[in-house]
């Protein structure tokens, strides 16, 4: 079974070559790392929030 930092290092080794190629920019690899993982924070924190509030308000319809 593979884990997510598997996953995540196999991410970094086909996209970013790809990338820095296109833009003819050498970025660095823990500049793609910490944007990828702001990225992600930030789909869980809307996902958290998209699936939370609805239920808010259907508790709050009930009281």
């Amino acid at each position: 079974m593979y884990t997510v930092g598997y996953w995540v290092n196999r991410y970094f080794d086909i996209c970013v070559p790809g990338i820095m190629f296109i833009t003819g920019y050498q970025y660095s690899l823990s500049f793609f790392k910490g944007w990828t993982v702001l990225a992600f924070v930030w789909l869980m924190v809307a996902g958290i929030f998209i699936t939370i509030r609805p239920l808010m308000e259907l508790f709050k319809k009930d009281q």
